[in-house]
């Protein structure tokens, strides 16, 4: 039996060594740049409440201190443009609605001391879903679970990018995933 156990932990610590040697690690908390200790967010007149609530609170759990006061911070993030919503993707026979599309597009960028941390970017999120007017309760809490699923999305979106701005030099970069089926 103990040769068992030993062959058992000699091919987990295989594994493991494995893993960690090409550089595998577990999703856990982002390593933001340090400029962005106490962050000032710069949202546009009307932000989308969940997708303002949610990146917030992943920043917060990132150790970023969000800031009320743009002065005092060490950092802004500009979110120059939030959207978040639902368009009609294709109509039955009858012009009924038969598929929706839900997008979150959002546009931001990263300053800090007045030095570009990351050059303003758009990333786009979309997925789509079928509609059954005779189950349209159901079909607008689907859109609804979806809009939320995008939105969590995105905030790690958001962050992923932010951790690789404090990883290299910043230079001109633009994503439009999905951004052609909204147009």
């Amino acid at each position: 039996m103990s040769v068992i156990r030993v062959a058992k932990g000699a091919g987990l610590s295989l594994v493991c060594a494995v893993l960690f040697g090409c550089g595998f690690s577990l999703r856990g908390q982002a390593t933001l740049p340090p400029e962005m200790e106490s962050t000032y967010i710069e949202w546009p007149a009307s932000p989308h409440y969940e997708l303002k609530l949610r990146l917030e609170q992943a920043l917060h759990n990132a150790g970023v201190v969000v800031m009320t006061d743009p002065e005092i911070a060490t950092a802004t993030l500009r979110i120059t443009k939030a959207e978040v919503g639902e368009r009609v993707l294709s109509v039955s026979a009858m012009n009924r609605p038969a598929e929706y599309l839900v997008f979150v597009r959002v546009t931001f960028d990263l300053h800090s001391d007045g030095r570009v941390l990351f050059p303003e970017e758009t990333q786009t999120l979309v997925e789509d879903y079928s509609f059954d007017p005779t189950a349209v309760l159901s079909k607008m809490r689907e859109g609804k679970i979806i809009e939320l699923a995008l939105i969590d999305d995105m905030v790690a979106q958001i962050l992923r990018r932010l951790e690789a701005a404090g990883q290299v030099t910043p230079g001109p970069a633009t994503s439009e995933t999905g951004a052609a089926l909204l147009q």
